[in-house]
């Protein structure tokens, strides 16, 4: 039931989240990467917008926003990189009955759009874990 609900707040967070992206794609040299996942109680969504050299980092605890910072663009470029990876690789869909834990990660860059769901419990979430750290830790650091 926790999971359901997840993905009913995730879907409700993007279809009213400002910034959005347009139905279009993003412009060249653009791109955005959002990554949403359940702990605990609280849902964490972390989204970063890229347009030419300015990188702006959002994050946010249930639907309020607690963070907005600049990133460095090599440092995003490096976390995009490895979103994408992580992106590539086959994964199982969240089991709303068994999964206590699960995530939304998507990455746009330019036209090409890619969207997955999963579970952070197990050999699924390898790599999910690290990537909000270091999405959260690349908000800290100064342009």
């Amino acid at each position: 039931m926790k999971a359901r609900s997840f993905f009913l707040a995730l879907a409700l967070i993007a279809c009213s989240s400002p910034g959005s992206t347009p139905k279009g794609g993003l412009a060249p040299g653009s791109s955005h990467l959002e990554l949403s996942y359940l702990l605990g109680h609280d849902l964490y969504r972390f989204s970063f917008q890229a347009d030419q050299d300015l990188v702006v980092a959002r994050k946010f605890l249930g639907h309020d926003q607690v963070l907005e910072a600049q990133v460095d663009r090599s440092k995003y470029l490096e976390l995009l990189q490895r979103a994408s990876d992580i992106l590539g690789k086959a994964r199982k869909p969240a089991n709303d009955a068994t999964c206590r834990a699960p995530f939304t990660l998507s990455v746009q860059d330019g036209q090409s759009r890619l969207h997955s769901t999963g579970c952070r419990q197990g050999d699924e979430g390898t790599g999910i874990g690290k990537l909000a750290r270091d999405a959260e830790v690349l908000m800290y650091f100064k342009k």
